[in-house]
């Protein structure tokens, strides 16, 4: 999993660099990438981050993610703020 720390704003509207209040300031880049063999292992998680790449989220997802993604389990991991589940 890859996740800016903040969005850059690269001309879009004559707007540069990140240090303005611009749309693209707050889109930070994210990608998500899984192996063929996590995506047969764990059919269940590579549906719920198709599923849930089109939607909104907040950076605080990034946390309960990597430990859902991870096989991780704790009573902290908030499932609904984790990619790897469906909502």
């Amino acid at each position: 999993i890859y996740l800016a720390d903040h969005g850059e704003s690269l001309g879009e509207n004559n707007i540069w660099l990140h240090a303005s209040d611009s749309p693209p300031i707050h889109n930070p880049a994210c990608f998500v990438w899984v192996s063929d063999r996590y995506k047969q292992k764990y059919p269940e998680k590579h549906s719920a981050l198709q599923e849930n790449s089109s939607k909104k989220h907040m950076a605080d997802f990034l946390f309960h993610s990597i430990l859902g993604g991870a096989l991780i389990t704790s009573p902290i991991i908030d499932k609904d703020r984790s990619i790897f589940y469906l909502k």
